[in-house]
């Protein structure tokens, strides 16, 4: 895997927490949203970020890993853009064709639940071999999909986020 490719495994305990509570809370809210815009089962991906009860839980959980990978490229700050679940299930024969995201630099997602490891995220054309409990760090302009998913179910929280400021010349005055 490229180095601006970044998988983190969450520590099991740390993800079992998360998970329940990401769960229940789009048990709570999958229904409300239209999917019409791509072949996933259920998705809040157009709704606005203030209606979405998980984002503030969610961002102050992933800040400290993109943080960490803000350091690798010798950057000081981060922003996290927009926040969604994906849900694919076998039963509806979802998936979401390759695309991009514009308007940020980087793009993460985590698996919430993967039933099958052939559902996993394909970065340009190459399956990426994660779990449950990985977060999966990347440029946003790599061309990306979630394959069709034949069999079980499949959930994933994405966001967009932007790194910035040089810590390299930070000596400079």
């Amino acid at each position: 895997m490229a180095n601006w490719i970044k998988k983190y495994t969450i520590p099991k305990d740390e993800f079992e927490e998360l998970q329940e509570r990401l769960l229940l809370a789009i048990d709570m809210i999958k229904d409300e949203y239209d999917t019409s815009f791509a072949n996933m089962s259920h998705s809040d991906y157009k709704a606005g970020d203030a209606n979405k009860i998980y984002r503030p839980y969610f961002i102050k959980w992933i800040k400290p890993y993109l943080q960490d990978y803000c350091q690798q490229w010798r950057c000081d700050s981060v922003e996290v853009q927009n926040v969604w679940f994906a849900e694919y299930l076998g039963e509806d024969g979802a998936d979401f064709d390759y695309h991009t995201h514009e308007g940020s630099n980087m793009s993460g997602a985590v698996q919430l639940l993967i039933e099958d490891k052939r559902n996993c995220t394909v970065l340009m054309h190459h399956p990426i071999d994660t779990d449950e409990g990985d977060l999966l760090l990347f440029p946003a302009m790599l061309p990306h999909k979630s394959p069709y998913v034949f069999d079980g179910r499949k959930v994933v929280i994405g966001f967009n986020w932007n790194m910035s400021g040089s810590i390299v010349h930070s000596d400079i005055k």
